[in-house]
């Protein structure tokens, strides 16, 4: 039986045009707050895991592009490996995006997200939900 975490983020975030952006939760569904990480370390042999993510972004220039990344983290906080991206263009300023990834970190390693808005000005990140699912190896 696959274990399962819901993750959420209502404190809204700035992004400046063309910059990746950690997406920092700050909330868990079992109380633990602030995280950037949504598949985490704690299993000695890894997780296969399903990774669920939808942002709510506003200010956005028409027309430009919005990224989100999954990325695989080192113990150490460094990347190893970026997951691929998902691009979409919105044309009225503001949207809801989403994207699903799946993987199997190597044991010690742990998986956040990043966005990334490419307008011609400040964006703001008003929301983030998050649903992982996780089978340890």
């Amino acid at each position: 039986m696959p274990e399962y975490h819901g993750f959420a983020k209502d404190t809204p975030t700035a992004l400046e045009p063309g910059r990746w952006y950690d997406i920092v939760f700050d909330r868990r569904d079992d109380g633990v707050a602030e995280l950037r990480e949504l598949v985490d370390d704690s299993h000695p042999h890894g997780a296969l895991h399903l990774l669920s993510v939808g942002v709510v972004l506003t200010g956005l220039t028409p027309r430009c592009e919005v990224r989100l990344r999954a990325v695989e983290f080192e113990s150490s906080g460094r990347v190893f490996r970026e997951c691929a991206v998902d691009s979409r263009v919105q044309v009225r300023g503001k949207g809801r995006f989403g994207h699903t990834w799946q993987g199997l970190p190597a044991p010690g390693r742990w998986v956040g997200v990043r966005v990334a808005q490419h307008g011609r000005a400040d964006a703001h990140l008003t929301e983030a939900r998050a649903g992982v699912f996780a089978w340890p190896g």
